[in-house]
């Protein structure tokens, strides 16, 4: 599958496609911030400095495919998307920094997402879980055609949308 697409003020590119430097490291660093990664596994927490973002990175790439999101206007990181991969659906999770939170971002990213996936991708659902506690992640995915599957013992949520 092609992983990068671009929307209106967002330009998504898969980790392979991007060099892993400094100011990168710095970007993830400033975007897993605690309020950010609240209702995230422990993976995503305490990543507070460049050697711990390194090795996260080489975790996260391990599990699973990562995007990162860049703001087409001022070209930094705002945003991540992970995709994990079964033969005929997709594990999503999204995140994006404070700053960028009420702007309508995280619509415009899945919807690009979503798009993409409907043009390039074998799968005929993508899956997302979200934490009871995060309200506009849940009501971003219903207005979006997601449907709430099932509850986890852990009282997470799991969402679906068809893809075709």
């Amino acid at each position: 599958m092609k992983y990068d697409y671009t929307t209106s003020r967002l330009q998504v590119r898969h980790l392979a496609q991007v060099e892993v430097c400094a100011n990168l490291l710095d970007d993830i660093v400033a975007t897993l911030t605690p309020e950010v990664v609240r209702d995230l596994p422990n993976a995503f927490k305490g990543i507070d400095d460049r050697k711990a973002a390194q090795q996260w990175l080489e975790k996260i790439n391990q599990d699973g495919e990562l995007l990162l999101v860049y703001s087409r206007a001022t070209q930094r990181l705002v945003g991540m998307v992970f995709l994990y991969i079964q033969p005929t659906y997709a594990h999503i999770g999204y995140l994006l920094a404070q700053t960028c939170w009420r702007q309508g971002l995280a619509t415009e990213l899945l919807l690009g997402l979503i798009d993409q996936c409907r043009c390039e991708s074998p799968w005929y659902r993508l899956v997302a879980g979200v934490s009871a506690d995060n309200l506009a992640s849940i009501n971003l995915l219903e207005k979006l055609g997601f449907v709430l599957d099932n509850t986890q013992a852990d009282g997470s949520l799991h969402y679906q949308l068809s893809l075709s």
